[in-house]
């Protein structure tokens, strides 16, 4: 399900603009990934890059909050909770 649709009764906070495409890229470079031929490849290789476009998001989130300090916590709490649809992991 798109997280478009899942925000679509809440109001995202503050700076929610300025990641919002990041976010999206990276969300389409995930269904590309999922979507890509599997055929004479290892079972390991299919979840690898599933696996490596799942890091890369994460890093650049933390990023956002931890080195660079620009991202507010209820930011990262709103993106983990609404849009990744991880908020039993909080």
């Amino acid at each position: 399900m798109s997280f478009r649709r899942r925000l679509k009764h809440k109001r995202p906070p503050a700076g929610w603009d300025k990641i919002e495409e990041t976010i999206e890229d990276f969300e389409a470079q995930m269904r590309d990934v999922v979507a890509e031929g599997h055929e004479g490849e290892r079972r390991a290789a299919l979840s690898w890059k599933v696996h490596r476009m799942h890091w890369e998001k994460n890093r650049f989130i933390f990023d956002l909050v931890y080195v660079r300090k620009v991202m507010s916590r209820e930011l990262v709490s709103f993106e983990f909770v609404c849009v990744c649809g991880g908020g039993i992991l909080i």
